[in-house]
């Protein structure tokens, strides 16, 4: 998945433990999609069958092992530490990259569509009707790395899901390399604590300039907080919620019985 510019566009992703049944649908949309730039994916625990697979749709496969203590920290937050190591080594290839969750992403346009700010981090809002004090695991995240003040100072605010992230190169190398010293030199390690801390960087303002993009921006779809009767299929086979434009990325589709038929009906090879 190449293209002639000197700077393409870059997705990274992480495979673990999953068989090719569980991410096919991931592929086969972003091969549908139209992207032309190049994918990444770091793999462990998987099959040869599985690589395989992913090589087939022309993905560049970076099997990783944690070794000694890295045994303890949760691929969850592992996978910054392996994005950053390998941007800091690649980033005068790209500019603009996609950080994403595989097993719940499909892609209904090529993610990086014209009106992306060019100059901004942009985040998935997972729902404005939403705080992070509403939610249980949100709450207890950023309670437990950073405490009952800084919790109080930021609850009020919407929940910034980690799973799909957006920025030029340079900025997301910035963001990433904070993220890697919050998770693991900020207050002692505490696993699965991504969410937590990207949610903390980006309303102290550590991550800066950040567009706070919605299900109404047409970047993200992020679905596990919308009702099922705000979801619809449009005549063009993409999944839309109320008057919303047709958003690239779609994420976390599978907390709808309804959508992993649609999907496992329209993103499956034939």
């Amino acid at each position: 998945m190449e293209s002639a510019d000197q700077t393409k566009d870059l997705i990274m992703g992480m495979v673990m433990n999953y068989d090719w049944n569980m991410i096919e649908p991931f592929f086969v949309s972003l091969r549908k999609s139209g992207f032309s730039g190049d994918v990444v994916i770091f793999v462990s625990n998987t099959t040869d069958n599985v690589q395989q697979k992913i090589q087939e749709y022309g993905v560049t496969v970076v099997p990783f092992q944690r070794i000694g203590l890295e045994q303890i920290i949760s691929p969850n937050d592992y996978r910054y530490y392996l994005y950053l190591m390998y941007l800091q080594q690649n980033k005068d290839k790209y500019r603009f990259v996609l950080l994403t969750d595989v097993r719940d992403v499909i892609f209904q346009a090529a993610p990086f569509p014209w009106y992306l700010p060019t100059d901004k981090i942009s985040v998935a809002v997972e729902s404005k009707r939403k705080s992070i004090w509403d939610d249980v695991c949100n709450t207890r995240w950023i309670l437990a790395k950073f405490g009952s003040h800084i919790f109080q100072a930021i609850c009020g605010f919407p929940i910034i899901c980690s799973g799909t992230t957006i920025a030029p190169v340079d900025l997301m190398c910035s963001y990433l390399d904070k993220m890697v010293t919050c998770i693991f030199l900020q207050g002692g390690y505490f696993q699965l604590i991504d969410q937590g801390v990207h949610n903390y960087l980006l309303y102290t303002n550590q991550v800066t300039p950040a567009a706070f993009a919605d299900n109404s921006a047409g970047i993200f779809l992020t679905l596990a907080l919308e009702d099922l009767d705000q979801i619809t299929i449009n005549p063009q086979n993409k999944i839309v919620t109320q008057n919303n434009p047709v958003a690239a990325i779609v994420h976390q589709y599978d907390r709808h019985k309804d959508l992993i038929e649609f999907v496992n009906s329209y993103y499956r090879e034939k």
